[in-house]
């Protein structure tokens, strides 16, 4: 199992417009264009949580 680091959180790349977003559960819509993201249909990253 891959450990994540404390100030990341795993985030789904939209495959569409490029924007990445909190996964809250298995599937989410992108706030910026509407596409409906899943693990298959987009990337899963972990990005940063911080607030730069």
């Amino acid at each position: 199992m891959k450990n994540i680091p404390e100030n990341a959180s795993k985030s789904f790349k939209c495959d569409r417009c490029g924007h990445m977003f909190p996964v809250k559960g298995q599937e989410g819509d992108c706030p910026v264009c509407g596409n409906h993201c899943t693990p298959q249909a987009c990337r899963v990253v972990d990005a940063s949580d911080e607030g730069y």
